[in-house]
């Protein structure tokens, strides 16, 4: 354990160069569907993580100081709640900062405020968490409740969804907060309904048997939601002890053991065997997995083994890269995966990514641990290989900051100061433009959603052959 204990204190490290001031974790966004370097702006989904993170060093090592630094965090997160409209500032993290505020960006810093309070006892920071969370989930997380299936809503490409991983974190919430209150009945029967609402649609049979779909039914599958989902299930279980919910996650970890990796250990992002494959689902799987083991579970993974593989990942500055073969989750052909190179995207280290990581890791260690002090180690220096459009690039990171230089030329391209709200440059093409244009086609029946995305390569394909008729 010792190689894990100080490749935590690495990690810890590395984020603690995010982190301004006042306690807000930056971070640009990097993510399967969307780029978002400009803004660098701390938001919920990172800050939380981080967080329930400190919380789990604490628990791991009983040393006082995570707890200090989880207060410290938790300290900036209900400074910036915005009491008037009852939903935390950035709380929508791919599309900060004026996106449409999430539930799942409000359910995590809830949870991780009243996580946070548990361990403060009466002090005033312990009314100003429990208090935050309270208004959050009463005024915003319920007033997104769906009598009518039994599940919380989101917008969903232009009308509303029931997203499972969405409505796992807001169990967590309520939970959490019935844990300091008195029995609240409504309250909890609206968790054991969401919790029923999810493994009923569960896929009951077929390649896709134990998984949980993105949103009701669909046919959409994401590993790192599907672990998600799984951790508020098994929360629901330690609560009630309905086996319900524990056997879900069960099937749900059968179904997603097998798209480890054998040869890199990690495992796929979209529910098959291949390509693209994130460290971070890797490690989510990893702590999901150890969980089972707490309740007295079998699981079918070697989790030492793939730990071990994992950590050998990390870098010398204590971040782990994204992941291999990355592509983007709706134009595949456009940004496709091709693991036999080193995209910019597989290798940047996205402190909102290993914050989750920071989260799982700790939930790894043994009680007792000890945390080594670890040195920091910059600058350290990334080389991406040519892309479809762009590329290679030198990435050099340092203590304060990130440069991105366009390689022959030696061109800088981009500089990300890790503790500012904004970038000080960034030339390089973001994905996102086409955002909007996806939320107004997904509005339509699937197969003229698929006629309209053909549209373009069809285009092109026509002009292909026009300039291949022309050279002849």
């Amino acid at each position: 354990m010792q190689k894990l204990s100080l490749a935590t204190s690495m990690l810890w490290s590395w984020l603690e160069t995010w982190i301004d001031q006042e306690g807000g974790v930056h971070s640009y966004v990097v993510y399967h569907h969307r780029d978002n370097l400009k803004i660098l702006s701390s938001d919920t989904w990172t800050q939380s993580t981080c967080i329930l993170g400190l919380l789990g060093l604490h628990r791991a090592s009983g040393e006082k100081k995570w707890l200090l630094q989880a207060k410290r965090l938790s300290a900036y997160l209900a400074n910036s709640y915005i009491k008037s409209i009852h939903v935390f500032r950035n709380s929508n993290f791919d599309r900060k900062p004026l996106g449409q505020p999430a539930l799942e960006g409000n359910a995590l810093p809830s949870y991780a405020l009243l996580e946070t309070s548990k361990l403060l006892g009466g002090s005033e920071e312990y009314e100003l968490f429990t208090e935050t969370a309270r208004d959050n989930i009463a005024n915003f997380l319920l007033k997104n409740w769906d009598e009518s299936t039994g599940a919380f809503k989101s917008i969903y490409h232009g009308g509303y969804a029931h997203i499972h991983n969405k409505n796992s974190l807001t169990i967590m919430a309520i939970l959490s907060l019935l844990d300091m209150e008195e029995s609240n009945e409504a309250l909890m029967n609206k968790a054991l309904r969401t919790g029923e609402f999810i493994v009923n649609r569960q896929v009951k049979s077929g390649v896709f048997e134990g998984a949980y779909p993105y949103a009701d039914n669909d046919t959409n599958f994401r590993t790192t939601y599907s672990l998600i989902t799984s951790l508020g299930l098994l929360e629901l279980y330690q609560r009630i002890d309905k086996m319900l919910f524990l056997e879900s996650v069960e099937k749900a970890l059968q179904h997603l053991a097998s798209f480890v990796d054998k040869e890199t250990g990690l495992i796929c992002h979209v529910h098959k065997a291949g390509y693209p494959q994130w460290i971070l689902d890797t490690f989510l799987l990893l702590m999901v997995a150890k969980k089972l083991l707490k309740f007295g579970r079998q699981v079918p993974i070697n989790i030492g083994q793939i730990l071990n593989g994992l950590l050998n990942r990390q870098y010398p500055t204590g971040a782990f890269p994204l992941s291999i073969g990355f592509e983007d989750l709706w134009f595949k052909k456009r940004l496709p995966s091709r693991p036999e190179i080193k995209r910019w995207r597989d290798l940047l280290p996205v402190p909102a990514l290993n914050s989750w990581i920071l989260w799982a890791i700790s939930e790894l260690l043994p009680k007792g641990t000890s945390l080594p002090s670890s040195s920091k180690s910059f600058p350290f220096v990334l080389l991406t290989d040519a892309e479809e459009t762009e590329g290679p690039f030198r990435i050099t990171e340092y203590e304060d900051q990130l440069v991105f230089e366009k390689l022959p030329e030696n061109r800088v391209v981009a500089i990300f100061r890790k503790r500012a709200e904004l970038a000080d440059l960034c030339l390089i093409k973001e994905r996102g433009d086409y955002w909007k244009t996806i939320d107004s086609i997904m509005r339509y029946p699937e197969p003229l959603r698929k006629l309209i995305l053909t549209v373009p390569y069809r285009f092109f394909n026509t002009r292909k052959r026009e300039s291949k008729l022309i050279d002849l």
